[in-house]
C-alpha cells in the first residue's frame, strides 16, 4: 500500500525535475533560428549538411535548474563537409573559429558568443545557452563522425545520433524507465555530490542505460534498484573505470572523472543506497516520504 500511495509523489516529483515547457519552447526555437540563418548563410550552407540537437534536452533527460533563474545548456551540432574546405583551413581549431565568425556575423548574436575548446556557446538572456559543436562528416548517413578534442589538436571519433539511438533502446527495453531513472540520479547527485566530483551526465546516464532493470514495478523500485546497482558496480572498484561510449567503444566517456571525485562519488552513493532502501521498506508512509526527501531534498513533495 505504501508503495502505491508512493507512486503519486514520485511522479509529481518527476514533473518537478521536467523542464518546463516555456524553457523547452524557447531552447527549440533558438536552435531553429541558429539553423535558418546557418542555411541562408552563402559561406556556411555551401558546408553544411544538417545541424541537430544532442545530448540530454534530445535524450529527455534535461532537467530544471534548481532556481527560477538558473540557466540550462542545449548541446547543438553542426555537420560540415570540411573537405570542401581550402587544406589549410581544415584543423579543429580553425573550423571552430570560422564557425564562430559566421555566427557573430549575425547581429543577433552579437556580444552573446564565446569560443570554448570544443564548442561555440551563444547565452541567451542567461536563462540557456546553445554549445554548438563543428563535426566534420555526413551525420545524416548513420555513421560516427569526427568532432574537436578537448585541447583543439585534432579530431576524434563521434557518433551523438547513434549515443541517442542507444538510449532510446535502453529506454524502451527498461520498460520505458531509464529516461526517468536518469532524471532522479541526476538531481540527487547536483544536490548531493555537486558537479566538481560527479561524473559528467553522460558517464552517469551510460553506466544506469547498462544497470538499469529490465523492469520495475515502481519509481521507488527504480530508483532503489539504479542505487544498489551502481554501488555493486563502482564500490569494489579502486580506480575510475572506463566507460565506454556504447556508440563509439573507442571512447572513454570517463576519461576526464579525478579519482577524487570518484571517491567522493563513492561514499555519497553508498549513502544513497541505504537510504533509497530503507525508504522502499518503510511501512510508515510519511517516515518513507522523509527519507525520499531527505535523498532528493525540498523538490520532492510532501503531497503529490
Amino acid at each position: 500500500m505504501v508503495l502505491v500511495q508512493l507512486d503519486a509523489h514520485f511522479r509529481k516529483f518527476i514533473q518537478n525535475l521536467t523542464l518546463d515547457s516555456t524553457r523547452a519552447d524557447q531552447a527549440r526555437a533558438a536552435h531553429q533560428s541558429l539553423e535558418k540563418f546557418l542555411r541562408l548563410d552563402e559561406p556556411v550552407r555551401k558546408h553544411l549538411y544538417e545541424t541537430f540537437i544532442q545530448g540530454s534536452y534530445e535524450h529527455d533527460t534535461i532537467i530544471r535548474p534548481s532556481t527560477e533563474d538558473g540557466e540550462f545548456d542545449v548541446d547543438v551540432v553542426v555537420a560540415l563537409d570540411v573537405n570542401g574546405m581550402p587544406s589549410d583551413r581544415r584543423t579543429p581549431e580553425k573550423v571552430v573559429a570560422w564557425l564562430k565568425s559566421r555566427i557573430v556575423a549575425n547581429d543577433k548574436y552579437l556580444g552573446s558568443v564565446r569560443q570554448k575548446n570544443r564548442c561555440i556557446r551563444i547565452t541567451f538572456s542567461k536563462m540557456f545557452h546553445l554549445d554548438v559543436v563543428a563535426a566534420y562528416g555526413d551525420t545524416g548517413k548513420g555513421v560516427p563522425v569526427v568532432v574537436p578534442d578537448r585541447d583543439l589538436g585534432q579530431w576524434v571519433e563521434s557518433h551523438p545520433k547513434g549515443y541517442t539511438a542507444w538510449v532510446n533502446s535502453k529506454d524502451r527495453n527498461s520498460g520505458n524507465w531509464l529516461k526517468r531513472t536518469v532524471k532522479m540520479v541526476k538531481w540527487w547527485r547536483n544536490l548531493k555530490v555537486g558537479l566538481d566530483s560527479a561524473p559528467k551526465s553522460i558517464v552517469l546516464q551510460t553506466l544506469i542505460g547498462h544497470r538499469i532493470p529490465s523492469a520495475s514495478s515502481s519509481h521507488a523500485h527504480a530508483i532503489m534498484n539504479t542505487f544498489e546497482s551502481l554501488w555493486q558496480l563502482l564500490g569494489p572498484l579502486a580506480k575510475v573505470p572506463i566507460v565506454r561510449n556504447p556508440a563509439v567503444r573507442t571512447e572513454d566517456l570517463a576519461r576526464d572523472w579525478s579519482q577524487e571525485g570518484f571517491e567522493r562519488f563513492k561514499n555519497h552513493l553508498s549513502r544513497a543506497a541505504r537510504i533509497a532502501r530503507q525508504a522502499l521498506e518503510h511501512q510508515d508512509t510519511s517516515r518513507s516520504i522523509d527519507l525520499w526527501k531527505e535523498l532528493f531534498g525540498e523538490r520532492f513533495p510532501v503531497n503529490p
